[in-house]
């Protein structure tokens, strides 16, 4: 399984909300790095694989499980795979509708660090800040 494999099998288990699959496909020690700090999902950086969980949970529970994220291309570029996606949530009569680049980084077959970058970063804030 090459990198890409790894990542596309990673979003795969998100949108499909397997947290097993998701975390068997981790590091133990990944981050997860957030475009920005937000009081509801806690500090921008999320180190070690439960607490990255833990903020992808809170994301989720913030939004009701509405998020999408939908790739649009992969690109691996030397040890990352940079992923340009649509990324969509709802939250009472709040919509997110944005472009979102996601870089993983991949360890052996296994996700080690992702850092979200936001397109529109007020957007990003008003919705989950």
């Amino acid at each position: 399984m090459d990198d890409v494999e790894v990542v596309r099998n990673f979003l795969d288990a998100m949108r499909d909300r397997h947290m097993v699959t998701m975390m068997r496909l981790t590091t133990r020690d990944m981050l997860l790095s957030l475009p920005a700090d937000s009081p509801r999902i806690g500090g921008r950086e999320h180190r070690g694989r439960t607490k990255a969980i833990r903020a992808m949970g809170r994301i989720m529970r913030i939004c009701g499980g509405t998020l999408r994220i939908q790739p649009e291309s992969y690109e691996q570029e030397g040890e990352r795979v940079n992923v340009r996606a649509r990324v969509t949530a709802r939250q009472g009569r709040q919509q997110l509708d944005h472009e979102m680049t996601f870089s993983f980084l991949v360890r052996d077959r296994k996700v080690a660090e992702i850092r979200e970058a936001a397109e529109d970063l007020d957007a990003w804030h008003e919705f989950w800040g």
